[in-house]
């Protein structure tokens, strides 16, 4: 049994010369490039992201989310049922909000530009409104029909007018 286990063991030497011999030659320029190159740092490189990797790959992530409402849409229009729909602030566009809103009232219109409207009647129409008006816009007090329609599918405020330039207006939620 002694000579089976010398002859097994051979055998594998023999294999792993074999194997050895078959690798090629290192490179004498790569190995003098590596031994001219600075010895790198043994200490394990980190970077802090902030992120707490194992929150993130927690499996609990959703409890709780059952009853979760998703916040509205930013351009949503106001209710279709509100009695006076296009009371608020509205704008250009959403990025205008805070620093160029429209001003709509029950009662009157102000717009970023300088016109002011005085509202005389407000008549609901299929899809908007219809207001008389007395408007103000870069000369004498005029006489206005405003046509406001809502355009669900774009979450818009269609604004015409003859003494103020016609405009698409996005809701700024207060």
């Amino acid at each position: 049994m002694k000579l089976g286990a010398a002859c097994c063991a051979s055998a594998t030497i023999a294999i792993l010369a074999l194997v050895a011999a078959c690798r090629p030659a290192p490179d004498a320029d790569a190995n003098a490039a590596a031994d001219a190159a600075p010895a790198e740092s043994t200490e394990p490189t980190t970077v802090d992201s902030g992120v707490d990797i194992d929150a993130s790959l927690s499996l609990d992530q959703l409890n709780g989310l059952e009853n979760h409402t998703p916040p509205p849409e930013a351009d949503a229009l106001p209710p279709a049922d509100a009695p006076l729909r296009f009371v608020g602030r509205w704008a250009a566009d959403s990025g205008l909000c805070a620093t160029a809103p429209w001003q709509f009232t029950a009662q009157s219109l102000s717009t970023p530009a300088g016109a002011h409207c005085r509202f005389r009647r407000v008549e609901k129409t299929p899809g908007g409104v219809d207001i008389s008006a007395l408007c103000t816009a870069e000369g004498p007090e005029r006489r206005d029909r405003i046509r406001l329609r809502f355009a669900e599918s774009a979450g818009a405020m269609l604004f015409e007018s003859t003494t103020i330039a016609d405009a698409g207006l996005v809701y700024c939620r207060p």
